[in-house]
């Protein structure tokens, strides 16, 4: 009887274990280790080449930018974090950049140019959103196969030398994401303590 009631303990806490380390969004080895170089068009004009980045950090956002793609779009709730993250970092070292993916939400035997967003359509976001940063065309989602993107939204902080510093998929809680910067960059300090795990 005891030994069932330790059993179930046992496993009461494993599974607690589980839920914390799943709920701070941290991926594992499913990034790669060095960030691949890429360089896209960017809606408000020019285009992003991430080698021309180096020596800073880039916090790579990749999300959904059409609503009508993807009514239930959870890529909304974390663009006030971005825009946080942007002015809060960029004096401390870090560059932000959103990735539209919203592509990646059609259905698989949809034409291979459905659900594209044009570069007008990303502008509208742009500055509906009133981003501080740049949104990237991402045609047939290259970098977002690069990166091993499977699952939207999805945020790869990268160090200064190009090294993948931290991944979180689905929604990232702000505490995380900005111990993670704050680890990297430094800057302002949070009041929140570190979250996350590397």
């Amino acid at each position: 009887m005891l030994a069932q009631i330790a059993r179930r303990k046992l496993r009461a806490v494993w599974m607690l274990c589980c839920i914390l380390a799943v709920s701070d969004g941290t991926l594992g080895g499913q990034c790669p280790k060095a960030a691949p170089d890429f360089n896209l068009a960017a809606a408000r004009g020019g285009s992003f080449r991430l080698q021309d980045h180096m020596g800073r950090a880039v916090l790579l956002a990749f999300l959904r930018t059409q609503p009508d793609v993807d009514p239930t779009n959870t890529s909304r709730a974390l663009v006030p974090s971005l825009i946080s993250m942007d002015r809060r970092y960029r004096d401390s070292g870090l560059n932000v950049a959103m990735v539209d993916e919203t592509a990646l939400a059609r259905p698989e035997n949809a034409p291979n140019d459905a659900g594209v967003p044009g570069i007008g359509a990303l502008l509208n976001a742009s500055y509906d959103w009133g981003l501080t940063f740049p949104l990237l065309a991402d045609p047939g989602s290259k970098v977002a196969k690069m990166y091993g993107v499977n699952e939207l939204p999805m945020i790869v902080l990268i160090g200064k030398k190009g090294q993948v510093w931290r991944c979180w998929k689905g929604q990232v809680h702000p505490a995380n994401l900005t111990a993670g910067v704050q680890e990297l960059v430094g800057g302002p300090i949070t009041k929140h303590p570190p979250m996350d795990t590397p």
